[in-house]
């Protein structure tokens, strides 16, 4: 399917949407540990979100080569293009990369073997996995107090 799509998206010339294809159909093979052809489809995904500024796709694309470059062993080359993402994340305060990112970089660490900074990165990634279940919570609790009040309001009503 991801095949059909991106040969749609070439048609229609959509630059925007075939980086999000590209970047997609890098993680079947970053799963089958085909990180080569995942490395391929994330550098395509990549010169897309350049060519359009796409900042938080920048991020990501990054992400994702660093993942692959990491688990080829090619630390000297993963690790820069993690931490770009990681400058860009912080840059564009997305949550979401920062996330991703952090944990990268906590695998990456460890896997070198340097547990301090791995330890610090897992650190900050649960910090920001604590802030988004508590902003889950906050919202799930305002839609629950919501609901409530609804539910008075239409029993005023109905009475």
């Amino acid at each position: 399917m991801y095949n059909q799509v991106l040969e749609l998206r070439t048609e229609l010339e959509d630059k925007r949407g075939l980086s999000f294809t590209n970047i997609n159909l890098s993680g079947p093979y970053t799963l089958k540990e085909d990180y080569i052809k995942a490395l391929e489809y994330a550098r395509r995904s990549l010169e897309l979100r350049e060519e359009i500024g796409f900042r938080t796709g920048i991020s990501r694309s990054l992400a994702v080569m660093g993942n692959c470059q990491v688990n080829l062993g090619n630390y000297n080359v993963g690790l820069p293009l993690l931490k770009r993402s990681l400058a860009i994340a912080t840059e564009t305060g997305s949550v979401d990369e920062l996330s991703a990112v952090y944990r990268s970089l906590a695998k990456c660490y460890e896997k070198m073997g340097n547990y301090r900074l791995a330890l610090g990165y897992q650190k900050s990634w649960e910090h920001i996995l604590d802030s988004l279940f508590t902003v889950d919570q906050n919202k799930q609790l305002a839609n629950t107090q919501t609901f409530y009040e609804t539910e008075k309001k239409e029993k005023l009503i109905i009475e």
